[in-house]
């Protein structure tokens, strides 16, 4: 059991580490993120994908004798990844703490700008598009039965009950 644990700490350490290495570079003035945004991304998924296939391999290779189920396999990719999550959590919180103490706040002033002017385009479209009679108000009325049917088929329904 020490084995495994010195195991998951060792590659989940190893991950953790060079994820919050990651989003330290991209949180650099240096590098502008458009650019070489995708390029991290790819190094993000390429360290993932490493990290836990060699901590798996590792563990059938020297503690399992060369043989491993899914399940454990899983569990141990799991733990790996659990243990590199709290460390680049700790990570962001110690940057966002004394690194870029504003950051939160930029970040959260930009998100209310952009979701209030998405907001107002989308209203003003649809006041628009009703204006312009493109999105008719729909009348419903319920049946007997429960279900509701469209103003159209209410006086279709009935002119036949008049005949």
């Amino acid at each position: 059991m020490k084995k495994k644990t010195v195991l998951v700490l060792k590659w989940g350490g190893l991950l953790g580490i060079g994820m919050a290495f990651l989003l330290f570079l991209t949180r650099l003035p240096v590098f502008d993120v458009l650019t070489v945004g995708p390029i991290i991304d790819v190094m993000k998924f390429a360290i993932i994908f490493i990290a836990i296939y060699f901590g798996i391999k590792e563990y059938q290779d020297d503690l399992s004798e060369g043989k491993i189920t899914f399940s454990k396999a899983f569990l141990i990719g799991a733990l790996i990844s659990v243990l590199a999550f709290l460390i680049v959590i700790c990570y962001l919180m110690f940057h966002y703490a004394v690194i870029e103490k504003d950051a939160l706040h930029k970040m959260d002033a930009f998100s209310v700008l952009l979701y209030s002017l998405l907001f107002t385009l989308f209203i003003s479209l649809y006041l628009y598009r009703i204006k312009e009679d493109e999105l008719p108000p729909v009348v419903e009325e319920e049946q007997e039965n429960g279900d509701f049917v469209e103003e159209e088929q209410v006086e279709e329904n009935q002119q036949d009950i008049e005949n």
